[in-house]
């Protein structure tokens, strides 16, 4: 199923489109879609697409062969090396060839990378093929074009695909109800496999199915994809699994893994950079030492939180046990996910409400004694100040109240105005709403934040940022 990848998908036909070759890095983690993307493009794009396999070399290029005869529809081969592969390419001169997992190619050791700058040099930046290098180990793919690697500054275009936002992957369940979605979201994230799993039932059937049984499709997942990346996992899975909980400050990581000062600083890079599974955020119009890491990746989240530390009741068989502990904590945790959906949605928005939304920063705002705003959206102008409420109790006057006490606690610039509002799933009382337009606020509803999204998407679909 092919959902929300339009931009990446018009950004390749238009590199592709050139006259002169060029050579296209892709890079994404596991199961984020990169595949489909490719399999889109060549649908309208002439060309080879060839897979390298994790395995020796002699029994790669034997599969590479493979495919090769397979689409070309005649025998090729055999290969003693990739310059023989490349050799056979470069009398064909196809339109594109696509090399997929091609990290597996430089984990062979045999100087693949340094072959391709050699013939890109010498021909095929003129007369050679389009030629993408995509691959699913971020960190390698990010070393292909680093320093004094052979293909730096030679790979011109680049591709990082990251999974969906909610706006896209909610598409996946367009029969479930927007609450419904939203806990889908929370608990399967934005990558398209992982939610394409989660199609069909109900959210505790797609939950058991892939996370609590030892055969779930989705049980190994994380541990697959850490070993996948980095030389010491365990490590890791300690910061994910404090990260889960809540956001963290350094300080407070250290202390808790009791690892000394400074000890995390290139664990928590590689998980930024590498993976993409961890922010470090600061508070919006707030003191920056008050920075803290936050892991982003709600599929992750969610499996750290719920499911890591009580692997044992997995491997036991007790998936029963395992669901009834996750559903007396699973609202809460869908709450603080919706506050991140509601960010993104609220991001992309130009107007809200009738509001022109313009800004410069949009986050979260927080202090040392523990208050804390869920959205502040700060412009040029005026400075916009939310909370968002999963829960449906207690939205009335009192909510409103607690939320303009806490926004006169920002540092605004006198000239700039504040508009306060209110997200929520429930209904909001008229005496609240009330309340909030006499301030000049607003307040949304999952309806509202529907109509959002829908904009968004048409000018997306439109070609439009």
């Amino acid at each position: 199923m092919f959902i929300g990848r339009e931009a990446e998908l018009r950004s390749l036909q238009e590199d592709l489109s050139k006259d002169r070759p060029q050579l296209v890095r892709i890079l994404g983690r596991r199961r984020v879609g990169k595949s489909e993307l490719l399999h889109q493009l060549l649908r309208g794009t002439p060309g080879l697409l060839l897979v390298v396999p994790e395995t020796d070399q002699a029994t790669a290029l034997e599969t590479l062969a493979a495919q090769l005869s397979a689409q070309l529809r005649q025998n090729v081969g055999p290969y003693r090396s990739f310059s023989d592969l490349f050799d056979d390419l470069e009398t064909r001169v196809p339109r594109l060839v696509v090399l997929d997992e091609f990290q597996h190619a430089m984990e062979l050791g045999v100087g693949v990378e340094s072959e391709i700058q050699l013939r890109w040099d010498r021909r095929w930046k003129e007369h050679g093929p389009n030629l993408i290098l995509c691959g699913s180990s971020i960190g390698m793919m990010q070393r292909l074009v680093r320093g004094r690697a052979p293909l730096f500054g030679r790979v011109l275009h680049h591709l990082h695909l990251r999974p969906l936002p909610y706006a896209h992957a909610r598409e996946f369940h367009e029969g479930l109800s927007e609450e419904d979605r939203i806990r889908r979201y929370a608990v399967f994230g934005g990558v398209p496999y992982y939610q394409s799993l989660s199609v069909g039932g109900t959210l505790e059937q797609a939950v058991r199915r892939t996370l609590l049984r030892p055969q779930g499709a989705l049980v190994e997942e994380p541990e697959r994809i850490l070993t996948q990346e980095f030389r010491e996992p365990a490590r890791y899975h300690g910061i994910l699994q404090r990260l889960a909980q809540n956001p963290q400050g350094l300080g407070d990581l250290e202390t808790s893994l009791r690892v000394p000062k400074g000890g995390l600083g290139w664990y928590l890079a590689s998980l930024t950079r590498d993976v993409d599974l961890v922010r470090h955020e600061q508070p919006v119009l707030g003191k920056k030492r008050l920075g803290r890491y936050q892991l982003l990746d709600p599929f992750f989240r969610f499996y750290y939180r719920f499911v890591s530390e009580r692997f044992d009741l997995v491997e036991l068989g007790r998936e029963d046990r395992l669901w009834e502990l996750i559903e007396e904590g699973l609202e809460s945790y869908v709450g603080r996910v919706f506050e991140d959906v509601v960010l993104q949605i609220l991001a992309q928005a130009r107007e809200v409400n009738g509001h022109v939304h313009r800004f410069d920063q949009i986050g979260r705002w927080w202090d040392r004694r523990g208050e804390e705003i869920d959205v502040v959206s700060a412009g040029p102008s005026e400075v916009w100040v939310g909370e968002v409420k999963w829960s449906d109790r207690d939205l009335g006057e009192d909510l409103v109240q607690r939320l303009l006490a806490k926004a006169r606690l920002l540092p605004i610039p006198s000239p700039q105005a504040w508009r306060p509002f209110i997200v929520s799933r429930g209904e909001l009382s008229r005496a609240a709403q009330a309340l909030l337009e006499r301030k000049g606020g607003f307040w949304l509803d999952l309806v509202g934040l529907q109509r959002l999204m829908a904009e968004q998407r048409r000018r997306e679909r439109a070609g439009r940022s």
